[in-house]
């Protein structure tokens, strides 16, 4: 897939924390889902994208690196999960000035109408997104985590839940918050109170933090079979 430099970058740093390869799938493919993912958003013109991921994915993103929005940080360590290694990436990047923090692990994708979501996004008020799909209760998964909401599904998130298939409502992987300062305040409170899910700090975390000081926090819905786990089908060969 060809980089192609844009003007008119959507005001959004996009961090893809991709520190630990999901079991279901060999190196090669992880790579490559990585890669996938990461051409996504360099292709949707937000302003900065910044992988994290070990040095093994060096050669993978090489091309990646034509893109003057695209940057690699390197790390020879594993931060306790996809929050801490974002937060690593956001102090590695300089993120610039007023834009918006966005974050997305390495394997999944959501594949249309996500434009729509970035722009609503930007334009709302909203200090942060979540972005989610429904789906039928016999295919819940322990490997997502589940929006449980206050009353019907127009009012506010009560929680987001990691690996409790308990709601007919998964997230995609993909949160926005508003700047680098709410997402940094919602982050230091998870690390302060160590707010862990098998010793890793999530995402979902960071945004309990804001619904439990009543923040505006919106989910935005998306077609289920816009949902993909990049990877899947060299997985099952």
């Amino acid at each position: 897939m060809e980089v192609i430099e844009s003007t008119g970058l959507r005001q959004i740093h996009m961090i893809i924390p991709a520190m630990k390869k999901p079991a279901y799938l060999e190196e090669a493919a992880w790579s490559r889902a990585v890669v996938e993912c990461c051409q996504a958003f360099i292709s949707l013109n937000v302003a900065k994208v910044t992988l994290v991921s070990s040095p093994s994915m060096r050669n993978a993103v090489g091309q990646l690196k034509e893109a003057s929005n695209f940057h690699f940080v390197e790390l020879n360590y594993q931060p306790k999960g996809a929050l801490a290694s974002a937060c690593m990436g956001l102090a590695s990047s300089q993120s610039g000035s007023g834009l918006a923090i966005g974050l997305c692990p390495g394997d999944t994708l959501v594949t249309s109408g996500l434009e729509d979501v970035l722009d609503q996004f930007i334009d709302s008020s909203s200090k942060c997104t979540v972005v989610a799909f429904e789906i039928p209760q016999a295919s819940a998964d322990s490997s997502w985590s589940y929006v449980h909401m206050v009353g019907d599904r127009t009012s506010r998130i009560a929680q987001i839940a990691e690996g409790s298939p308990s709601s007919q409502i998964a997230t995609s992987g993909i949160f926005l918050f508003r700047d680098a300062e709410i997402f940094l305040a919602s982050a230091k409170w998870c690390f302060v109170n160590q707010t862990t899910s098998n010793n890793q700090y999530f995402a979902s975390s960071a945004v309990n933090f804001l619904i439990a000081r009543e923040e505006h926090v919106e989910m935005k819905l998306v077609a289920r079979n816009t949902f993909e786990k990049l990877g899947r089908e060299a997985a099952a060969q």
